[in-house]
């Protein structure tokens, strides 16, 4: 077979091809929509409140956690409630008195830092911003110097040349 028979060959077997990807397109498409509307719709809004107040109060039953990262069965219970009371409309100001009212005697919302982390970025930001300030500083010193060097090297230079020229000079000459 030449080559002309062989591409029209595969043109003929690219065409069903070509034809099969959007049909198998428009068929996964139908039946996600189908798939969507028999499944319960969820708030996520209310679920992303939810979460944020999950991470944002301390854990009483984890010490140094926040509800969100706590593995305790109570813990669970809380997140439970946090979510049916967003999802009944309550407030983060709200949901986080009712939690306080459960345990009077302890901070809820204590100072939560950036942890380890946040201090390693802060120190490697003061490091860049104190490398950066250092060579701004540096460098009128640094032109003024290598100005000063260019001039010394254009005036050794010229003594070279002139000295070039005596030997090449007294070279001619013997």
């Amino acid at each position: 077979m030449d080559a002309a028979g062989r591409r029209a060959q595969m043109s003929r077997v690219r065409t069903p091809l070509t034809a099969l990807v959007p049909a198998l397109l428009v068929s996964l498409i139908a039946v996600t929509a189908a798939a969507q509307q028999g499944a319960p719709s969820t708030d996520w809004g209310a679920a992303t409140r939810a979460r944020q107040i999950e991470k944002s109060t301390l854990s009483p039953f984890c010490p140094g956690k926040t509800l969100y990262d706590c593995p305790s069965p109570a813990a669970a219970e809380w997140r439970a409630d946090i979510q049916r009371w967003v999802r009944e409309g309550a407030s983060a100001t709200e949901v986080r008195a009712r939690l306080q009212a459960r345990r009077p005697d302890f901070d809820l919302e204590g100072a939560t830092g950036a942890g380890p982390i946040g201090a390693l970025v802060a120190a490697f930001t003061f490091g860049a911003l104190l490398l950066l300030g250092w060579r701004m500083r540096r460098a009128p010193r640094d032109e003024a110097t290598a100005s000063d060097d260019e001039a010394t090297d254009d005036a050794s230079d010229g003594e070279l040349e002139r000295a070039l020229d005596r030997e090449l000079a007294r070279f001619d000459e013997a």
